[in-house]
């Protein structure tokens, strides 16, 4: 039997079976016999690439392309190997090489164009020269895509998808709405039922202010954490801040983010609901100290409260913060500090008033809301809560009367009060319902 029938063989007994280490094992064997074949060779870099030993499939294709240096295909699958173990500057290299050798590649200019988007980092994106380098990748990509036959575009549809929904991304990033709605819709006509693409398309739609189109597309994707997230902004800016508040509320008690405490905060401040807008705006402070977002919030609540010149602090900590970030000036935080400043000379104040800040700091009414226990560990005394109006909320059986503690179970009705803690929303106050 020649190494072609060999060949043959072992594909048919083990690659269309997926059984890669037996694969490999039979070409290694072969490539015994004829150590400078690069039929086996290549066999035996695919077999390490799928095996995922990607540095010892890397040194495979390495002495492939050495004896076939004009075959682009080798240097991509260098660079793919580099890629799959996210080492992004070794893998540009090689991919840079294959469309050098064949600048109409399509997969390797996507792949160079994602790997160089990985380069840029998490701040400050847009000044990275990467970025523009890979949105340049991702724009050659859509020419070579439409100078394709209608043959090639079938056969290379998943790549360009890929290339729509990254260069989607990244136009959301620039706040070019109208650009990266076209752009996920080419991705989203290719794959319809790919959630990351609708998420994407939500995101886009959610900044041209398209909020029931937003709302609307991302119906039916998973629920991860950042579709909740969208979906409860989408909700805020329609005005629907229960709906909002029961999102914001649930993330919480996974989520201890600044900005999720700022979000609840907004919405109270919006339903004119001061104290409760306090308690959020104080947690997201205290969640990052940092961020002059929420000191921002916080001297609007305070503002709102006629606490004129606790406003002011907390816009002056805003205003030296953003400066240190962004070194330039936070304009809206200037022009209210000054606006500030007018109202108080006008009202001639010469300080706050402490028993505004006192019923601002003291607890806010607490409502009664009603729910069904649809989670109880009795073993470990706690469960859950969902209402309504607020949704899932954890409870302790401590927080019920003693009389009352034996008949507690799942499905039965309660009523209750909510009290917010750091770790988010806690049923008191507590009773069973008959």
């Amino acid at each position: 039997m020649d190494v072609l029938e060999s060949i043959h063989k072992i594909e048919q007994d083990f690659e269309t079976q997926n059984d890669w280490d037996s694969a490999l094992r039979g070409y290694e064997e072969l490539l015994c016999d004829d150590t400078e074949n690069l039929e086996v060779l290549k066999k035996i870099g695919w077999c390490q690439s799928r095996l995922q030993k990607f540095e010892l499939a890397a040194e495979t294709f390495k002495k492939i392309s050495a004896c076939e240096d004009l075959n682009a295909k080798w240097d991509y699958m260098i660079g793919y190997q580099y890629y799959s173990q996210k080492k992004w500057r070794e893998s540009i290299d090689w991919f840079k090489s294959a469309v050098e050798k064949k600048p109409k590649y399509l997969k390797a200019k996507y792949r160079l164009g994602y790997a160089l988007s990985q380069c840029c980092g998490s701040m400050y994106r847009m000044k990275s020269p990467e970025f523009w380098d890979a949105l340049r990748e991702f724009n050659d990509c859509e020419k070579i895509w439409s100078n394709l036959p209608v043959e090639s575009q079938e056969r290379e549809k998943s790549t360009y998808a890929d290339v729509c929904y990254q260069k989607g991304k990244m136009l959301i990033e620039r706040q070019k709405w109208d650009d990266a709605i076209e752009s996920l819709v080419r991705a989203l006509e290719i794959d319809s039922r790919n959630d990351d693409y609708k998420y994407s398309l939500g995101k886009a739609l959610f900044g041209k202010g398209r909020y029931n189109e937003a709302l609307e597309i991302i119906r039916g994707v998973k629920n991860t954490y950042y579709v909740k997230e969208l979906r409860a902004s989408i909700l805020y800016n329609l005005k629907k801040y229960d709906e909002a508040l029961k999102i914001y509320l649930d993330l919480l008690g996974s989520r201890k983010k600044d900005y999720l405490y700022r979000d609840i905060s907004q919405i109270y401040l919006e339903k004119n609901m001061l104290g409760e807008s306090y308690q959020y705006a104080l947690n997201a402070i205290k969640a990052s100290h940092s961020n002059h977002k929420n000191h921002f919030l916080l001297a609007e609540i305070y503002h709102k409260a006629k606490l004129y010149y606790k406003a002011k602090s907390e816009l002056e900590k805003a205003i030296e913060l953003y400066g240190k970030k962004y070194s330039g000036a936070f304009t809206e935080a200037v022009e209210l500090i000054q606006s500030i400043s007018s109202q108080i000379e006008e009202l001639e104040i010469t300080r706050d008033d402490e028993t505004i800040l006192e019923k601002l700091v003291g607890c806010p009414k607490q409502e009664i809301y009603r729910g069904t226990v649809t989670k109880y560990l009795s073993d470990k005394g706690y469960g859950f809560i969902t209402a309504p109006d607020i949704g899932k909320c954890f409870f302790h059986i401590s927080k019920i009367m003693k009389p009352q503690q034996i008949n507690v179970c799942e499905s039965c009705e309660v009523e209750f009060k909510l009290e917010q803690t750091e770790k988010g929303p806690v049923a008191v106050n507590i009773k069973l319902l008959k």
